[in-house]
């Protein structure tokens, strides 16, 4: 069976809250000033959903080359890490890092992306050298990220970086977009409880319950499982050679 694209624009988005909330009439012209502040009010919705995980569909990975000895790399347009190594598409800011591993050798060395400003600083000597590095904390400054490795790659590896989907703007009402399923309705219905504040109109109970089935089906779909820890194989192991799994807390 092939499979469906799901396509919208922002003026059938638009004209579809429009009217949930009674304030147009199907087939009837939007005028260009409502036009204009649905299609802001739509954007700035966009905007907030990517802050929240929750709403985010995907964890685009890109591909990036390590600078030998190098351990900070700032990220987005401008920055060390701008384009993509592979498809050469340009690369925005992240807001969140998900999960991070460098290729080298020919092999796949995965990293910690969850280390904080705390962890990061407690290491001594931060551009020690090592083939790969162990993890990563990312400060997400503006305009431009902030990637802290440690150690430091002494080498050209190669890092694949999976990054939280940011929602693309609309530029124009009439912009070509794909979505995946579920987003079509819960912008719908999300814009119209948006828009009942920005022109007074009272929130019906349709709108709220509508609006809330919508979005609670894409929070559920987004869902990612807990991680499981997994015992260091080398703990319980009796007469070690060597300590190397402090360096885990016994957890990896």
């Amino acid at each position: 069976m092939a499979t469906t694209i799901l396509t919208t624009t922002a003026q059938t988005i638009i004209k579809a809250a429009l009217r949930r909330i009674n304030s147009y009439q199907s087939g009837e012209q939007i005028a260009a000033p409502d036009a204009n502040d649905c299609l802001e009010a739509l954007n700035d919705l966009l905007d907030s959903w990517s802050t929240d995980h929750a709403y985010v569909y995907a964890s685009p990975e890109n591909i990036f080359n390590f600078t030998a000895n190098k351990y900070q790399y700032t990220i987005g347009p401008g920055g060390d890490f701008q384009v993509d190594a592979v498809t050469g598409a340009g690369v925005d800011r992240p807001l969140r890092i998900t999960s991070a591993y460098t290729s080298f050798s020919g092999l796949d060395f995965i990293m910690d992306t969850d280390w904080d400003e705390q962890t990061y600083n407690s290491f001594l000597l931060k551009n020690q050298p090592a083939p790969w590095p162990l993890g990563l904390w990312y400060n997400p400054t503006f305009p431009l990220g902030l990637l802290n490795f440690y150690p430091a790659p002494s080498d050209g590896a190669e890092l694949h970086l999976f990054t939280d989907q940011i929602f693309t703007q609309f530029l124009t009402l009439t912009q070509v977009v794909n979505l995946p399923r579920g987003y079509n309705r819960a912008l719908k219905w999300a814009l119209a409880k948006e828009l009942c504040a920005e022109y007074g109109f009272p929130l019906s109970k349709e709108i709220e319950v509508n609006g809330n089935e919508a979005i609670a089906m894409v929070k559920s779909l987004n869902q990612v499982p807990a991680r499981v820890s997994l015992i260091d194989e080398r703990l319980p192991q009796g007469n070690r050679t060597d300590a190397s799994w402090i360096l885990t807390g016994g957890f990896r």
